[in-house]
């Protein structure tokens, strides 16, 4: 797995202002940002689409086995 890649797509996770990721292929992501009009075209995540397959896959691995916080609802 390309560490580069999981490194690019957690960058997008993490920033705040993007509102939307979407993902066509290794090499065709478009991110909308807030207060944008038109998604941004992303540099390539991945070397190929198997890789961009492995990112996701232990993105979501990790994000399943992260603690779940609600937040408390007073009544």
């Amino acid at each position: 797995m390309n560490e580069q890649g999981v490194g690019e797509l957690q960058a997008l996770l993490d920033d705040e202002r993007v509102e939307n990721i979407d993902i066509n292929g290794c090499d065709e992501v478009w991110v909308s940002y807030a207060g944008e009009t038109a998604p941004v075209r992303h540099r390539r995540l991945a070397p190929s689409d198997d890789d961009l397959v492995a990112i996701i896959q232990a993105q979501a691995a990790h994000a399943s086995t992260a603690p779940q916080y609600l937040p408390r609802v007073e009544e």
